[in-house]
């Protein structure tokens, strides 16, 4: 984490100190340069909060000890801090009853209304609605399995038992875990052939002789994912390809690249969870 070592407030000219909004007001007080507090040096303080660090360090090694102290501290300098609290939803945890509320004070880059409105306009122009059948679906955001991944999985399974088959989609994104879930997805032997063909090589690597993450790997009928990298929904070559996005994750607070599809005018398939009341 990032902290300040010097006191921001007494930079601040007592006559500009009258309105303060907080982005993670709980973050930037856990650890505070001595000097005055927020709502000594101004007349008005709002917090907004839009990140579950209680979820995150529950997440982790030790998380049972972890959360409950990140959530106290959290509770404690928030209350302590804030005039009035906004949580972006009903997910994050409660530090004042009195003081907050439930409010989505987010939006989204005009780029994607742009292409929105674009796609509207050629709808209505041309006649090209964007059909549903056939349409490709897609996921975008960081490639960990916290982000829902493994639900997508269970999704997949329960479309193939229903109609025999697993649906195409393309996984766009980067992150720590992209190797452990693409062979999870395509099963060990695929993944490894397409790796093999993406580097232009004959000869396996070392990847082909890792021991196996999760049981996943050895799966016989891989299911039809691409996972294409980093790209922007908006992106020339992307903004007609897709209409269905799919967000299984159940770890946001409010999820930013859902309000970015919809903004596109595309269909999003999202979890019945507290994180998308908003939606």
């Amino acid at each position: 984490s990032i902290f300040s070592v010097e006191d921001i407030c007494k930079l601040i000219p007592d006559e500009s100190a009258d309105v303060c909004v907080l982005e993670e007001p709980e973050h930037l007080n856990w650890f505070r340069a001595e000097g005055d507090s927020w709502t000594k040096k101004f007349n008005f303080t709002v917090g907004i909060v839009h990140t579950n660090y209680k979820a995150y360090a529950g997440a982790q090694i030790g998380g049972t000890i972890a959360a409950p102290v990140i959530s106290g501290m959290s509770t404690l300098v928030v209350r302590a801090y804030c005039n009035k609290i906004i949580k972006l939803s009903p997910v994050l945890q409660t530090f004042s009853p009195e003081k907050e509320i439930v409010c989505n004070i987010h939006g989204v880059r005009g780029d994607f209304v742009s292409e929105g409105e674009r796609r509207a306009k050629d709808a209505k122009q041309n006649g090209t609605d964007h059909p549903i059948e056939g349409a490709r679906a897609y996921f975008v955001g960081k490639i960990l399995w916290a982000k829902g991944l493994d639900k997508l999985m269970n999704l997949q399974h329960f479309y193939r038992k229903t109609t025999g088959s697993y649906f195409p989609i393309d996984i766009i994104g980067d992150g720590p875990e992209l190797e452990e879930i693409r062979r999870a997805y395509l099963g060990r032997s695929t993944a490894n052939k397409s790796m093999i063909s993406n580097e232009g090589g004959g000869n396996l690597s070392s990847f082909d002789f890792d021991m196996p993450k999760t049981i996943r790997e050895f799966r016989r009928t891989p299911i039809p994912a691409n996972f294409l990298g980093r790209h922007e929904h908006f992106e020339k070559g992307h903004g007609d390809k897709y209409k269905i996005f799919i967000n299984p994750s159940v770890t946001e607070v409010l999820c930013t690249t859902t309000a970015e599809a919809l903004a596109m005018g595309k269909f999003a398939i999202i979890p019945a969870h507290p994180s998308n009341v908003f939606f």
